[in-house]
């Protein structure tokens, strides 16, 4: 269902929600609206007994915001980024307070297609890049997980992951010569790589830690800033792309790693079954339900927190038209704000596993 703002439908949502979830959006929600940061009283009237409210949110610049969000439109009012969005339908007035234009301004531009990122978040993205390109393959081959030293010198491994990262990759060559000029670009690299397995020797720590130093002054020192615009050559940003599918091609897409999530997202849906089973009781049941009444203390306090939140919440939620999908927005809310270990506890109780204990704290996040 496209919000009634998008200039063209978005691609079905496998989900009760019209606006699904994604993480920039998430992250916007968190910092603006779902943060807890501080209790406030007024006391003004000495009378009256002191008023006390929650203050949501982080107070963040509007800079601060553009940046953190990444794709600053709803979903599917960017044709250009089908599978990116930086707002929930529900935090529409976030995004235009952050944007400092009305609904009808931002319906023009959706409708023109005229949106663009911020600087901050373009800087952003390619601080990210730098990480995922260096700190990641550095920490992996300390590991063991990516023979670094393989792709040192020419051979089948060197051909092979070039093979792969090149298809992978989507980048524009306008010709055979570009894609062969590229190609001779990374493999200048990769003959900078370790020759030999990370063992601990003080050798090997300072051939990596060099390496990486060079790397970083390369995509640092290549960046330029030109008419408010992020420019960063062809070559070094190609490079960028192909060292950060070495932690795809060895570790992501390893079997033993890919076995690991495909568990923890059956684990994730088994989860908010659970919790959407426990809560549709109180929040979805009939008004004179016995049942209803008394489950209300069975469901955790911060879940309850986040439901309540969402179905109280008649600027940004009333998009949505039913109270099963306010109640979802709660339970996404919910689950997102819990840890690895959280997850796996709460999972355990809810699943009845054995050796679960009544003494043991109960997930009241």
């Amino acid at each position: 269902k496209p919000s009634v703002l998008r200039a063209s439908p978005a691609e079905p949502c496998k989900c009760i929600l019209p606006d699904g979830f994604e993480g920039n959006a998430q992250t916007l929600r968190i910092v603006s609206k779902l943060t807890v940061r501080a209790l406030r009283q007024n006391n003004n009237d000495v009378t009256q007994p002191p008023v006390r409210d929650y203050r949501r949110g982080l107070d963040l610049t509007r800079g601060s915001l553009l940046a953190v969000s990444k794709y600053p439109w709803l979903r599917g009012d960017h044709l250009s980024y089908s599978k990116k969005w930086g707002a929930y339908d529900c935090d529409l007035d976030t995004l235009l307070w952050t944007l400092e234009v009305d609904k009808e301004t931002y319906r023009g531009r959706v409708e023109a297609q005229q949106m663009d990122r911020s600087l901050d978040s373009k800087i952003m993205d390619w601080a990210d890049d730098i990480t995922y390109a260096v700190h990641d393959i550095d920490d992996f081959f300390r590991l063991g997980l990516v023979p670094l030293n393989e792709l040192a010198r020419i051979g089948t491994p060197r051909n092979e992951f070039l093979e792969y990262a090149m298809s992978t990759v989507d980048f524009a060559m306008s010709t055979a010569d570009e894609a062969t000029r590229l190609r001779k670009y990374v493999e200048s690299w990769l003959g900078l790589f370790p020759e030999r397995r990370f063992g601990g020797l003080p050798e090997d720590i300072a051939k990596i830690n060099g390496l990486v130093s060079s790397l970083i002054d390369l995509f640092i020192s290549s960046t330029a800033l030109e008419d408010s615009q992020l420019t960063i050559p062809s070559s070094v940003r190609y490079l960028n792309a192909v060292l950060k599918q070495l932690t795809w091609y060895y570790v992501i897409d390893n079997p033993a790693l890919a076995t690991i999530q495909a568990g923890q997202r059956m684990m994730l849906r088994d989860l908010y079954s659970h919790v959407y089973a426990l809560a549709s009781v109180h929040y979805l049941g009939k008004p004179d339900n016995v049942a209803r009444l008394k489950s209300k203390r069975r469901i955790p306090p911060m879940l309850r927190y986040y439901i309540d939140y969402t179905m109280d919440d008649d600027r940004g939620c009333k998009v949505y038209t039913t109270d099963e999908q306010r109640m979802v927005r709660g339970i996404l809310d919910f689950l997102a704000s819990l840890t690895d270990g959280a997850v796996q506890r709460l999972h355990a109780r809810l699943s009845g596993e054995p050796g679960i204990s009544i003494l043991e704290p109960a997930i009241a996040m």
